[in-house]
């Protein structure tokens, strides 16, 4: 895929979540609720950036060879 591709895949995951962050943001009072669910986002937004510049994973160095 091409890096201009996940560019934009990424940043529309992102301005996803952002903009759910700031849906909910001003409704929450309670400080332990705030912190909780800023950490969900944050969790989510690296979690995706992760999962979408990974690519592919190599093989087991463990797995049994077959001679």
């Amino acid at each position: 895929m091409s890096k201009i591709g996940l560019e934009e895949r990424i940043l529309s995951q992102v301005k996803t979540e952002v903009q759910y962050w700031l849906s909910i943001e001003s409704k929450i009072t309670d400080a332990y609720e705030y912190e909780t669910k800023y950490e969900e986002v944050a969790r989510k937004i690296t979690h995706k950036i992760l999962q979408e510049t990974m690519g592919t994973l190599p093989g087991s160095r463990n797995q049994k060879k077959k001679f």
